[in-house]
């Protein structure tokens, strides 16, 4: 269980340095196109670092790469889809009394527990 755990951090981890990744693309890239490509440019670059940090270092998990890459794709743009619909429902629909910010840090918290999930069982799964 322990070392379950450190494996939750250290994908955490790669999900953080692959989120400095797109703040520095999309900074980088804000002043030559409209905001919304860039940081389009700046998610593709999210998901190839955190593709990669997690094949490398979380999962160490090196073959069947670019199937891997285009389950994983799926699954961050489900999550990503999921995370949004939540955080609408949670708003729009509930109109719960709690600041957007920390709406969005709990939804995301316990997304993240599933991305993990997926990740572990499925994307990097030894099968």
């Amino acid at each position: 269980m322990f070392n379950l755990f450190v494996r939750y951090i250290i994908f955490i981890a790669g999900g953080f340095i692959g989120w400095l990744a797109l703040i520095g693309v999309y900074t980088y890239f804000s002043e030559q196109f409209h905001p919304v490509i860039s940081y389009g440019f700046g998610i593709i670059f999210d998901d190839i670092i955190t593709f990669m940090y997690h094949r490398h270092i979380t999962f160490r998990i090196k073959s069947r790469v670019v199937q891997r890459f285009v389950l994983f794709t799926i699954l961050i743009l489900f999550i990503s889809f999921l995370n949004w619909s939540l955080f609408s429902v949670g708003k729009a629909i509930l109109k719960l009394p709690v600041k957007d910010w920390l709406l969005s840090i709990v939804i995301t918290s316990l997304l993240s527990v599933l991305n993990f999930t997926f990740n572990r069982l499925i994307i990097f799964g030894k099968a």
